[in-house]
């Protein structure tokens, strides 16, 4: 397992977010709580993981 230091984790992490969502395996981990604002009300703890990232990203990316 790589360790990164803060910058380099907030470079991937703004790679990610600007299309390259591959970068998530790399920063995130497997099973992380997905917070975000819920127009559907259900709370935070019932998405979780990378996939889950991957998709809003591509959702946001779609509305764009």
């Amino acid at each position: 397992m790589t360790v990164l230091d803060g910058k380099q984790v907030y470079k991937l992490w703004v790679k990610a977010w600007n299309g390259d969502v591959s970068i998530l395996n790399e920063v995130t981990s497997p099973n992380c709580t997905v917070h975000q604002a819920r127009l559907d009300k259900k709370d935070s703890e019932s998405r979780k993981g990378v996939e889950v990232l991957k998709e809003i990203d591509n959702e946001w990316a779609c509305d764009l």
